[in-house]
């Protein structure tokens, strides 16, 4: 019978010297690999992060610390987040990092050089992690619009 190597723990600096380039870590961290052991299939990696140039190797780092979390991509609900003034990154983003569950993952704006996250990307965390508090901000703006 063929033996398997276990999954093991490493410390995230030794994680990030096995890759020559950001490019390298981004494509190790966000394409899902699949691995069949004992007829069962395991997903690993495949995480769900902003686009790969808003990517930046401190929000990783803080990933792989676990001073921040992040989702797999198969996790994300998709919503279709109307493109209203009320509802956007730069008016939502404080009251997200002041959310608990929320802040922990999106990245701290030191960790982005100032920017905001990606639209995309933060209502996906949004939808996922607080849908009916995302829900609600829509519900709320359609009826002041209609």
């Amino acid at each position: 019978m063929e033996k398997h190597e276990s999954i093991q723990m490493i410390r995230s600096e030794q994680l990030l010297s096995k890759f020559r380039s950001k490019l390298d870590l981004y494509k190790y961290l966000t394409i899902q690999c699949k691995i069949l052991i004992s007829f069962k299939l395991y997903r690993i990696v495949g995480l769900y992060l902003p686009t790969y140039e808003a990517t930046k190797l401190s929000f990783v780092r803080a990933i792989l610390q676990n001073k921040k979390r992040a989702l797999k991509s198969i996790e994300i609900k998709k919503i279709n987040v109307p493109k209203y003034e009320e509802i956007s990154v730069k008016n939502l983003y404080n009251d997200a990092m002041s959310d608990p569950d929320l802040a922990q993952y999106l990245p701290d704006p030191k960790m982005s050089s100032g920017k905001l996250p990606e639209r995309e990307f933060f209502f996906g965390i949004m939808a996922t992690i607080r849908a009916d508090y995302l829900q609600k901000i829509i519900h709320d703006a359609d009826q002041i619009r209609f």
